[in-house]
């Protein structure tokens, strides 16, 4: 995927803030939010965009976070 086929999984990308891309970004997988901030970074390099993108990768990251222990099955 190209930087500019990754701001258009987002439309109107180059012109959305920081609280209206939270809601739009919910849908993205980790490779697509890495290609999103690999845009902005290149692009306009809007700091609260990009704390948005980088919030939102961590979430995602974690919640795939491989389990160590499996629970105690009583």
């Amino acid at each position: 995927m190209t930087e500019k086929q990754a701001a258009l999984l987002v439309s109107d990308f180059d012109q959305l803030g920081a609280r209206s891309l939270e809601a739009r970004v919910a849908s993205l997988d980790l490779q697509q939010l890495e290609q999103l901030i690999g845009y902005e970074r290149n692009h306009a390099h809007r700091a609260e965009v990009l704390e948005v993108l980088v919030q939102r990768r961590r979430r995602l990251h974690d919640n795939f976070e491989p389990v160590t222990s499996a629970p105690a099955v009583f």
